[in-house]
């Protein structure tokens, strides 16, 4: 049986199927599925390996969206895309995640096509980023210290106090934090 905060809360239910908004396909049982059966249908997609990488995707989107201030459909602007395929190269360096899988997620949330996300695509990984502000450098915490008592990121940083991103530990921390990341980069990691 499916629980109702178990599982993606980002899909619509009815008892005869479910759109999967993070998948963007459609979940149908055969009409002669009992009501089990079909939720035990639904079920097996929402614990399925690709459900729960495109939710990751989905959902780093949505805190970047609330970080930014901004509605995650509608207002796709170019600097924040650009920022954000760079934050989903620095997420994959730890985890599982497939840059084309992100941009898969991405073209259904925001109707990225792949010469948008060639355009946005930078070659190098941020060290560290700041979800809030956009703001990502190649180089040493001092650069993100610096960026922390900006105007700019104390403002922004109101919506999300916990909008800073270390690319090595694929971890975000707040600006109290910044010191256990001191020497970090991302050319570190062991892909």
């Amino acid at each position: 049986m499916i629980k109702k905060d178990r599982y993606c809360k980002q899909c619509k239910i009815n008892p005869l199927e479910v759109t999967c908004r993070v998948c963007d396909v459609k979940i149908k049982s055969p009409d002669y599925f009992n009501i089990q059966q079909k939720l035990e249908h639904i079920e097996k997609h929402l614990v399925s390996d690709e459900h729960s990488q495109n939710e990751q995707v989905f959902e780093l989107y949505s805190f970047y969206a609330r970080a930014r201030g901004f509605d995650m459909e509608k207002d796709a602007h170019k600097d924040n895309m650009r920022f954000f395929i760079s934050a989903l190269k620095a997420k994959t360096l730890l985890n599982e995640l497939s840059v084309m899988k992100c941009v898969s997620v991405l073209i259904n949330i925001v109707d990225l096509t792949m010469a948008h996300y060639k355009e946005f695509y930078t070659a190098r990984i941020p060290n560290f980023m700041c979800f809030s502000c956009n703001f990502r450098t190649l180089k040493d915490i001092d650069e993100l210290k610096l960026h922390s008592e900006t105007v700019q990121h104390v403002r922004s940083s109101v919506r999300v106090t916990l909008c800073l991103f270390c690319s090595k530990c694929d971890v975000f921390f707040r600006v109290v934090n910044i010191e256990e990341h001191a020497g970090h980069t991302a050319a570190e990691v062991d892909v």
